[in-house]
């Protein structure tokens, strides 16, 4: 549908904006951006979507810099 592939556009455009984010050492706007990019996909990719790995294992890298894992 139109709404499920607008919704996947927009939760890759917002990841890559949360990688951007994280790249300039925004860690805060990196995680809130890349949450709402993973609310998106988690509506509209399937479960085995590299999309939807990819942006799981960014978020982790995030959760790293800011301290969050070890």
């Amino acid at each position: 549908s139109i709404t499920l592939d607008n919704d996947l556009n927009l939760a890759i455009n917002l990841a890559i904006i949360a990688n951007i984010h994280h790249g300039l050492g925004k860690i805060s706007e990196a995680l809130t951006v890349a949450t709402r990019a993973l609310t998106l996909l988690e509506r509209s990719a399937p479960s085995d979507s590299t999309n939807l790995a990819r942006l799981l294992y960014n978020i982790g890298a995030i959760q790293l810099t800011a301290g969050v894992l070890s």
